[in-house]
């Protein structure tokens, strides 16, 4: 049989060579040499090459890789496009001056992994391997958004019996669903929105909706309009939705309802969440501003008149977040465009780094055009929209620019982000200027009474903070809401201090907050560096993110507190905070150009080297619990096709019969031994196909 197999691919590989060399592929109608699109690739040159030598056809190996030396450079100038898919596993060669146009189909850059990471090691360029590494990731994290998502709603999704409000609950291990919510679950609202921007289901959009609309009458419903910190929802009867438990009736001014109605008005332009913004900024202004400066969180906030100073302190995040999406929530969507910058826990922005694939220039669109609806229908519903996300125009950033002028802040670098143009007081200027009277008046009785140190007691009027290691949290957790809202003086001040003494305050014994401090600290810093571009703040950026990366590289796990004078750690660790510290670190290592920054985080998120392994296991579960099926007389399993309206669709592809060989290969390499004997049952079905139809479709129905 080998010789009767070497003997076909001669007489195949004669018939391309003496009417085709050179060309794509032998048209056998005509007998003349044809192209896959207009960049012929010499692809049935290059793709047989491995055949003929294995073969022992090395003559015609020799004369093939003799022509390709000679001829195939010149073939990656031509000017046409191809597929990165098809050109990587059948060429692997570079396009010259490749524009990207058109679709993306997920499934064909995941199975370019091995060659561009054997190139990577031939020519030791790891550009290569990291480009394609890139999209794995991509795609990985992508999916775990949208099964996350999906989670929430199957799950955790309740409604109020009289107005059908819908909120998230808290699910029992019983798997009862508990009618609470606590505030900090309304940045949800904002994540959703921002996930469906970036090309997740409408679906998503219109979970953040109800859930925006249930957290702000979480204050809308209260007699004082301030949110309790936890309610529960009324699923029973027609009283009233929200009920508040005495326990839980106090407001510490949190910003997370704040923020998803900024999002929300920027993505949707609906003025709604507008009006609902006012509704909690006057609540904020009327119930807790202080004659003396500051803010008061109160308790009782089911009753008209709640009482002040709940807790004793302004936490820093009331300036550092609450008042800053507040200002945004009211500005031109131009101020911190939200296509342009992300923000991080503590609502510092960042720059977004559009790290866009470009492997031979053929997918510069790729997040935005990502396809994930596969021919099974698996992954139905993550196709984006393709919505044009606003940019700043040259006329518009020109104006801005003209007219930010006399407003901007003074510094010996005078080098101003050039994404983010001081705000002109547009669209609605006097809720602009009441937010910003606010942060004045939360920042002078700040400034007068605790400067430099982590908060103000508000009660008392003095500094407080953590005891033997003060920070100066509330300072520069500040630093870019006083940019951004036009505080200039006051932003040049506090940064005057921070430059002069915050180094000094670094090296203290008492361990610190490996999450609050980036969050804060570290994430202050580097926004502010990244607005007005003062060296020293990146300085004092990198010197704290060295001490605190010693605490992270301790253990597997990290630990929640560490020293940033030895590096030692607690004996605690609380995971959640570590999947939320990336930004802040990434960010700091390309603005240092220090990778272990960038490394270390990385693996915290990627722990387990059995990623790959894992996804693997996880999609064949996937294909043995929703794709097979048998067939009624004889019980032979196929693979069918998942219609999300029908089901399973009893038809299978010639190309799903490579499954039996990759599950075997799976499991000579430790996969368990169900694959294995889906594979057999499976490979069955495809040879009886081919005994009962001899020239076999491309696709049969079972």
């Amino acid at each position: 049989m080998q010789a009767d197999v070497v003997a076909a691919m001669k007489w195949a590989w004669n018939g391309y060579r003496d009417h085709a060399m050179g060309h794509d592929s032998l048209d056998v109608i005509n007998m003349n040499g044809t192209a896959f699109s207009d960049h012929d690739l010499a692809i049935s040159l290059a793709d047989s090459l491995d055949t003929l030598f294995l073969l022992g056809l090395h003559d015609d190996f020799d004369d093939a890789a003799t022509w390709a030396e000679a001829n195939l450079p010149h073939k990656f100038d031509g000017p046409g496009k191809v597929s990165l898919f098809e050109t990587t596993i059948r060429v692997l060669g570079y396009c010259h001056d490749a524009t990207a146009n058109g679709p993306s189909f997920l499934a064909e850059f995941t199975s370019i992994q091995l060659e561009f990471k054997y190139l990577a090691v031939l020519t030791d360029d790891s550009d290569y391997s990291e480009a394609v590494e890139d999209i794995m990731d991509t795609v990985h994290h992508r999916i775990i958004l949208y099964r996350s998502v999906t989670g929430i709603m199957d799950k955790l999704v309740g409604r109020t019996k009289k107005s059908g409000w819908v909120f998230l609950g808290e699910l029992e291990v019983n798997g009862d669903l508990t009618p609470k919510m606590d505030h900090l679950v309304c940045f949800m609202p904002g994540m959703l929105a921002l996930g469906y921007m970036h090309g997740m289901p409408s679906s998503h959009l219109d979970l953040a909706k109800a859930l925006g609309r249930t957290c702000f009458e979480m204050y809308n419903q209260m007699a004082s309009n301030l949110a309790p910190e936890i309610a529960y929802f009324n699923t029973v009867d027609d009283s009233n939705d929200i009920q508040v438990h005495a326990s839980d009736a106090f407001n510490i001014l949190r910003p997370e309802t704040v923020e998803s109605l900024m999002v929300l008005y920027r993505v949707t332009r609906d003025d709604t969440y507008r009006e609902w913004g006012k509704v909690i900024f006057r609540a904020f202004e009327q119930h807790c501003r202080l004659p003396q400066g500051g803010y008061s969180s109160v308790n009782h906030v089911d009753s008209p008149a709640p009482n002040k100073f709940f807790r004793r302190e302004m936490e820093s995040f009331f300036m550092a977040e609450t008042l800053k999406y507040f200002y945004l929530l009211f500005s031109d969507e131009s101020v911190v465009p939200l296509d342009q910058f992300v923000f991080n826990t503590e609502a510092h922005p960042f720059p977004i780094q559009y790290q866009w694939v470009l492997v031979a220039g053929a997918i510069c669109y790729f997040l935005n055009v990502m396809y994930l609806a596969s021919k099974y229908g698996m992954l139905e519903g993550l196709l984006p929209k393709n919505k044009a996300l606003r940019r700043v125009n040259a006329a518009d950033a020109n104006a801005r620019d003209a007219t930010a002028t006399s407003r901007r802040v003074v510094t010996p670098s005078e080098t101003l982000h050039p994404l983010i143009a001081m705000p002109t007081l547009t669209n609605d200027t006097n809720m602009q200027r009441q937010v910003t009277a606010a942060m004045s008046w939360a920042w002078g009785a700040y400034r007068k009474h605790a400067f430099g140190f982590d908060s103000l007691n508000v009660k008392d009027m003095v500094k407080d903070g953590l005891p033997g290691h003060d920070m100066a949290i509330s300072l520069v957790d500040s630093l870019d809401s006083l940019y951004i809202m036009g505080l200039q003086d006051e932003f040049n001040e506090a940064v005057d201090w921070a430059e002069s003494n915050l180094a000094a305050r670094f090296p203290l014994p008492p361990r610190v907050s490996i999450f609050e401090t980036t969050i804060r600290n570290l994430g202050g810093l580097l926004s502010a560096y990244t607005l007005c571009g003062r060296p020293a703040l990146l300085t004092l950026a990198d010197d704290l993110g060295a001490r605190l990366h010693r605490g992270l590289n301790e253990t597997v796990l990290p630990l929640s507190l560490v020293s940033l004078v030895d590096g030692s750690t607690s004996d605690s660790s609380y995971v959640a905070e570590f999947t939320t510290i990336q930004l802040e670190f990434k960010y700091l290592a390309q603005l240092t150009g220090k990778t272990e920054y960038h490394d270390t985080v990385e693996l915290l998120m990627d722990k387990k080297a059995t990623k790959y392994k894992d996804m693997y296991i996880n999609a064949v579960n996937g294909i043995m619990t929703t794709l097979v099926g048998r067939t009624k007389k004889s019980n032979w399993l196929f693979l069918g096709e998942l219609d999300t309206a029908r089901g399973l669709s009893p038809k299978m592809d010639h190309l799903v019969c490579f499954v039996p060989g990759m599950l075997a290969l799976g499991y000579v390499n430790g996969m368990p031994r169900s694959h294995l004997t889906l594979a057999q049952e499976l490979v069955h079905t495809c040879f009886q196909v081919c005994v009962h139809i001899p020239l076999w479709r491309e696709c049969v129905s079972l």
